[in-house]
């Protein structure tokens, strides 16, 4: 799924666009204390820690999984796909652009306020 979006001509866009979707990269970046550390930040809300923190997890426990991350990594340094403050996209950003879709895509697109209908998470 993320694969088909780094591949579309406007990709850059995709990116920045979804950055306003829920888990907004702000919001992400603010749980984890700083964009290059594990670490998670002593403060985060209890909901945080299950939609980002816990999801990201699980994911990140699956050697596949990893592997498919690094690739879209690297397939976006080559395309110079970047985040909209210009940085380049890492394992983070490609987590949280799979919870984008997980919590907002629906069979006819992506949604900021549709997902309110999405309680089953």
């Amino acid at each position: 799924s993320i694969q088909y979006l780094l591949e579309m001509s406007n990709a850059q866009s995709i990116v920045e666009c979804m950055e306003e979707l829920h888990p907004m990269k702000q919001k992400v970046d603010d749980v984890f204390q700083d964009s290059s550390s594990a670490k998670v930040s002593t403060n985060v809300d209890p909901l945080d820690k299950i939609q980002i923190v816990d999801m990201i997890s699980d994911m990140n426990n699956d050697v596949s999984h990893d592997q498919q991350v690094k690739a879209l990594v690297t397939y976006a340094k080559e395309h110079n796909i970047n985040n909209s403050d210009g940085s380049p996209l890492d394992d983070r950003d490609i987590n949280r652009l799979l919870l984008t879709l997980r919590y907002n895509g629906f069979d006819s697109g992506l949604y900021l306020h549709f997902s309110m209908f999405n309680h089953n998470e």
